[in-house]
């Protein structure tokens, strides 16, 4: 089964997160920060000065996909 969207809320970019977002066989990737060899299609960065949190980030992630649909 191939999943249509994949949305990680992680600011971590170590080998593992980047293994696994690049195991998952998504039609569309989501991440918060672009790892080594451009997995995602969108990012969703933090404002400048700030850290989200993961549900803060979500939030925004949804108010994006809200404007693409």
């Amino acid at each position: 089964m191939r999943a249509d969207l994949c949305i990680s809320l992680l600011r971590d970019a170590s080998f593992p997160v980047e293994f696994l977002v690049k195991c998952i066989p998504s039609r569309f990737k989501i991440g918060r920060i672009q790892l080594p060899g451009n997995p995602f299609d969108l990012v969703v960065s933090d404002p400048a000065g700030q850290t989200l949190s993961e549900l803060e980030s979500f939030r925004s992630i949804q108010q994006v996909l809200a404007k693409l649909i």
